[in-house]
């Protein structure tokens, strides 16, 4: 997958109630595990995946609605998680982010926080 996103098809009257969550991951079978147990947890759930950090931020930069949450994938090529956390503090974005990551030394767990 390029870095450009993907959204589930979902009818115009009912994005307007839909809640969006922006996946930020690069390995494309955690994108669509992440997806569809979003969409099963929840039907309002829109998906927006992005397959990097940096497609995020660009799209971040671009549009007017943010999104309701972010799953972040810390682990990834370019601008990691990590960074891409410390560029929406430093732009104070106040986008709640569930950090998901198949690393579980006990370093990374403490600065996850």
């Amino acid at each position: 997958m390029n870095g450009a996103a993907q959204t589930n098809s979902t009818p115009a009257k009912a994005v307007r109630q839909m809640k969006t969550v922006w996946i930020v991951e690069d390995n494309e079978a955690d994108q669509f595990i992440a997806q569809k147990l979003l969409e099963v947890a929840d039907k309002r759930i829109a998906v927006k995946i992005f397959g990097n950090a940096v497609a995020a931020q660009q799209a971040l930069q671009k549009t007017k609605k943010k999104p309701w949450a972010i799953l972040l994938n810390l682990e990834m090529p370019v601008v990691d998680g990590w960074e891409f956390l410390a560029w929406l503090t430093e732009r104070q974005f106040n986008i709640p982010v569930v950090i998901i990551t198949a690393d579980n030394r006990s370093t990374s767990i403490a600065r996850a926080g």
